[in-house]
């Protein structure tokens, strides 16, 4: 998900329906899910708008049709020349403001790949990672930066993103001092 409100404002999502493995019907169901439980984010669902009927009446939810759709299995270059699929035109509400996040459970080197051609990088980061939070027993979670398949990150470009970051207190600080 590229994130882009600030804590406490209602988030616009871009939501990719198309990519999966799954298809879209299971896109359709977490969506519903979703705004059955948040009350006042919307939704911008983008995909093949017949298969996104269940959704088309709902207050929070804006459909987005896409005719072309980026498979599992293409390669990311694909991205150039499918403008028109469900994870360009996602990717595009952000580059364009329209959206806080996007969501895909689609091709992640695709996605990645999109993100980085078409929105900026956040200042001092010379290369984006992606960043999986952690449930934990607190229910504070865990952040935890390039959790991709990337082998060939510097030490530098591995502590940027966690410079852009706000400071917490790290664990050692909380320890009783001896």
């Amino acid at each position: 998900m590229c994130y882009n409100a600030k804590r406490g404002e209602n988030m616009k999502l871009a939501i990719d329906a198309m990519s999966g493995d799954l298809g879209s019907s299971i896109v359709v169901e977490a969506c519903q899910s979703f705004l059955n439980k948040n009350k006042t984010n919307e939704l911008y669902v983008v995909g093949k708008i017949e298969e996104l009927e269940a959704l088309k009446d709902h207050p929070q939810v804006t459909l987005i049709d896409a005719r072309e759709i980026f498979e599992m299995t293409e390669n990311i270059l694909a991205i150039r020349r499918k403008k028109e699929s469900s994870l360009v035109k996602a990717m595009m509400l952000a580059r364009n403001n329209e959206v806080d996040a996007v969501l895909s459970c689609g091709n992640t080197g695709a996605y990645y790949a999109c993100a980085m051609l078409f929105l900026k990088r956040i200042k001092g980061i010379e290369k984006s990672c992606l960043m999986a939070t952690i449930p934990t027993l607190n229910d504070k979670g865990v952040c935890m930066l390039d959790v991709g398949a990337n082998a060939e990150n510097t030490v530098d470009q591995l502590v940027q993103p966690s410079d852009s970051l706000p400071r917490r207190t790290s664990f050692a600080d909380r320890l009783p001092s001896s």
